[in-house]
This record gives structure tokens, sequence and C-alpha cells, in this order.
């Protein structure tokens, strides 16, 4: 047998120092590859990169969310399915064109434009796109930031201003106006006064005096609207209000509408003027009655209620601060409105309603009386579903310390009832430590992975199912679709709603966020609070 060469040998080693150079190189690529990955994915804008013909190659995270589509969904498509019109028709164009004549209008510059998701609704946001070349092939990373809370905060600060500015104005003119018929009424009083008058003059000068009233009354509601309106505030029980005002609410309600009134016991009280507040009540009322002119229901509730900081920062009511309330609902199934109505209802003298039906003035009252006690009132409403008013008024310097005493022993408190509880959560590392933390607090939990197995989990489990705790925007089956469902089949079992989404992503997949009563993250001692609350509830209805 031959022995190998000293050549060979020398050949052989070279190639394993090259194969284990390669293996090294290669190494470092992938592990650069690695990082460049990372960097990428946790970037809090989204970054889009796209080759010369506008295909996109790579998505991070941040784009996931901001357009509700999974990378592997978009890698290899045109960039444009990402745009509204006109973008989506211009930008192959744009491209062709910058290519050939180096004409750039976004490229190296940035600016505000719109996008468009996966669900179509369509976004501002801000743009701004880099130019790379890779061995002759040209490639454009786009950087998109979400401005839609941005845009919502300063709409929200010129609404608030415009508010302001009106109702400076109005409680000037009733100031005026106040002035003017304390004077016909002085001469109004003192005509009638005389024993001679004769009984047509007397006619004449009642009608005066009527028309006087109904003008003053008109004032009182502008300067009910104004900052500077005096009220007798007292701390009082929002529940007690509203059944001294039941009977009359009912007469001013046609038989064909339902009306009901649930009042959350053991209510916080508030500190507000008792008249201005039955105003408030009445003028919603009101509102809901005329929204209904072939009947329907007509819903009032009262809740107490906590907006948590984590809740704040998802993006629920930024405007108030967090802490406690009560909550006053209001709710119709009438005509509902649109979004261009809901911007304005608030506003003096802006109304739906038919000339000489209405005023213009009761939502602007509602307003200005919430607002100065130092509450917020917010609507939703579309057409053809029906409206609900949802007013929150803080407590009363004297309960709050009390209340919040209360609440942090009920958080920290641990059940001992052994109920039955179904977790649906898609997320498998959100579901475990959930699962475990209810566990240790004594009840039992069966879980589903999402909306449609959850529906599969109860029909084939035997026994009792007390409280449903499900997330909200999951695939095939939402949580919201979910509850609804369950509520019709199993009208007993309680259910609470968890997201991590903001108000605006919800509104956007027309969800109401104020069916979610858990933001995340969660605190769990406060999640078993109100687990623990929820199952007494039921128990007690």
């Amino acid at each position: 047998m031959a022995e190998p060469s000293d050549q060979n040998c020398s050949t052989e080693g070279r190639e394993q120092q090259l194969e284990a150079r390669i293996a090294e190189l290669e190494a470092k690529l992938e592990e650069s590859e690695e990082h460049t990955r990372a960097i990428l994915n946790t970037a809090v804008d989204g970054i889009i990169t796209i080759d010369e013909h506008g295909l996109i190659e790579q998505f991070n995270k941040a784009a996931e969310q901001i357009f509700g589509y999974r990378a592997e969904e978009v890698i290899g498509e045109n960039v444009k399915i990402l745009m509204p019109s006109p973008y989506r028709e211009e930008h192959d164009g744009y491209i062709e064109r910058y290519l050939r004549t180096g004409e750039a209008r976004i490229i190296g510059i940035g600016r505000e434009v719109e996008g468009q998701r996966k669900d179509g609704s369509v976004f501002p946001m801000e743009l701004g796109v880099g130019e790379m070349n890779f061995g002759g092939e040209t490639k454009f990373t786009g950087f998109v930031h979400d401005i839609s809370d941005r845009r919502e905060l300063e709409e929200r600060v010129r609404r608030s201003e415009r508010m302001e500015a009106l109702g400076q104005l109005a409680g000037g003119i009733a100031h005026d106006f106040n002035n003017v018929l304390t004077i016909v009424n002085s001469y109004t009083y003192t005509s009638m006064a005389h024993d001679d008058l004769a009984p047509e003059l007397e006619h004449y000068l009642s009608k005066i005096k009527d028309a006087a009233e109904r003008g003053a009354r008109l004032t009182r509601q502008l300067l009910a609207f104004s900052p500077e309106q005096i009220g007798e505030p007292r701390v009082l029980d929002l529940n007690e209000v509203i059944r001294e005002i039941k009977g009359l609410a009912r007469s001013i309600i046609e038989e064909d509408i339902e009306f009901e009134v649930r009042l959350e016991s053991d209510l916080p009280r508030v500190e507000v003027d008792p008249g201005q507040i039955e105003q408030v009540i009445m003028n919603l009322i009101v509102n809901a009655r005329d929204a209904m002119p072939r009947g329907g229901r007509l819903n009032i509730r009262t809740h107490k209620a906590y907006l948590s900081p984590a809740l704040r920062r998802s993006g629920y009511h930024p405007e108030l601060s967090p802490g406690d309330y009560v909550l006053l609902i209001v709710e119709d199934t009438g005509v509902g409105m649109d979004e261009e109505t809901r911007s304005h209802i608030f506003e003096p003298f802006f109304t739906t309603k038919p000339t000489g039906k209405g005023t213009g003035l009761g939502l602007a009252t509602v307003y200005g009386i919430v607002q100065r006690y130092g509450g917020q009132i917010c609507v939703e409403s579309e057409p053809g579903e029906g409206s609900a008013f949802y007013i929150y008024f803080p407590l009363a310097e004297s309960e709050a310390a009390t209340w919040v005493t209360e609440r942090v022993a009920q958080t920290r408190r641990e059940s001992s009832g052994g109920e039955t509880i179904l977790l649906v959560e898609d997320e498998e590392d959100v579901r475990e430590p959930l699962k475990l933390a209810l566990e240790g607090r004594g009840y039992s939990v069966i879980e589903a992975k999402s909306g449609k197995n959850a529906i599969d989990v109860i029909d084939a489990y035997e026994g009792q199912i007390d409280l449903v705790l499900t997330d909200v925007i999951m695939p095939e089956l939402s949580g919201v679709e979910l509850v609804d469902h369950l509520a019709k089949e199993y009208p007993s079992m309680q259910s609470i709603l968890v997201s991590g989404y903001s108000g605006e992503v919800l509104q956007r997949k027309e969800i109401s966020p104020q069916r979610v009563r858990v933001a995340k993250p969660y605190d769990i001692d406060e999640l078993a609070s109100l687990v623990r609350d929820m199952l007494d509830e039921g128990r007690a209805s």
C-alpha cells in the first residue's frame, strides 16, 4: 500500500483549515444576523425593508403590531398593500421615477402620510425612508411611527379649548341677557301691580312674563355650561338622587320604552349639587327618549370604578387621573350617532333635532356640570346601535381615604370559594402563570387556548363553570364574541374581559373599551379581587 505523500497531507490540512475558517465565518455571520434581527424586533417603530421593485424583504415586530399583519403574510408582497389610495396606485411609478431621475419626494426627507392596516382601517403615521446599496442592488428601509394617539390627543386638546371658549362665551351672553330679563320682569311686575289694569292689558303683560320666564330658563342652561355657574355642592349618595327622580323619569318616557334602573349597593358618596345632578340625569333621559321614537330600552346603572395607573397607561380614558370613581351609565337602543355628530354633541346650540324641537343646550349643560365637579363624560355610539353615556365622578374627599383603604384590603384578600373558572388565553406564557395564581387562591381553573376552543371545553365539561376570564383579541372568535355567546347560553356565568391593547385599537376593531375590565399588564391581587367581586355579585343576583 502506498504511503500518503507530504503534498497530499499539506493539501488536506489546508482544506481542513479552510473549512474551519468558513465554519467560523458562517457562525459569526449567523450571530451578526441574529443580533440584527434582535435589534429590529426590539425597535419601538416599524421597520420595513423593500427591494427596488417594492417587494417587502423585512418586517419587524413593531410593524406587525402597527399594520396587523404577520411578517410571513407580507414578505414577498408589494409594500403598497400597506397603503391606502391614492398612495397605493402611485407607489410603483414613484420608485421607478426615483431610480431613473433621482427625484425624491420622501426618501431621505420623511413626512406624515397615511397607512392602511390589514383590517382596512387607515391611520396617520410618520414615515422616513433611507436608501442602501448591496452588491449593486438598491434597497429601501422605511421607518414607521404610528401617530394616531398624538392626533387623538391634539384633537382632544382642540376640543377642550373650543369647549372652554364656548363656555366663557355662553356665560357672558347669559349674564348680559339676565340683566335684560331682570329689567323686563321688573317693569312687568310693576305694571301688573296696578289695580285698575284693563283685562286685555293684563293678558298681554302675562304673556310677556311667561316669555321672560322661558328666557330665564334658557339662561340657566347656558350658565350651567359656563364654568362660572354657582352651585351648592354637598356630599350625597348618587343612588338616592336617582331613586328620587325615578318616578318623574318614568312619567316623561313613553310606554313603548322599557325603563330599567340598576344601582350598585354601598356606592361611595360624591360631592355635587343635587339639583344640578338631577338636571344631568333628566337631560340624558330626555335625550335617550327622543332617540327612540319607535320605542326601545333605556337603562340607568351605577358602579364603583377604579382606574389603575396601568389601565390609564394603556389608553383608557387618558383624561382621567388614576383612582376611584363613581360611574353613572345611561344607555339606550335608539338611532345612535355617527362620528361627526359625536364630535359636536356637547357644544352649545348643536342639535340634530328639527327646527323648533330643541335648543341644543341639553348635552352642553350636562357637560358643563360634570366638568364643574371634576368629572368626565364620554359617549359610545354608532348609527343604528344606540348610545351609551359614561359619567365618572370623583369620590367626595371625606370618602376617598376610606375607599382606598378598603380597596387595598380587598386586593390582598384570598378566595376560599373554590369556584370554577374558565381561563381563555391564546398565549401559553400568559395563561400558565395566571392559572397557577388563581389555583393558589383556591379556584378550580379550566384552560382554553382560543374562543372556539372555549366553547368546545364548556360543552364537554360536566360541572358548573362560574366565571370566564378571557383575552379580548384572539384568532377566529374574539373574547367579546365568546362572552356574548355565553351570556345567551349560560346567563348566570360571570365574565371578565382582559386586553393589552389600547382603547384606540379596540375601537378600531369595533370593540367597546368600556367592556374591558382589566388591562395588561395587570396586578394579580387586583385581578383576583375583581374575580372575587364578580363571583359574589353573581351569587347575590
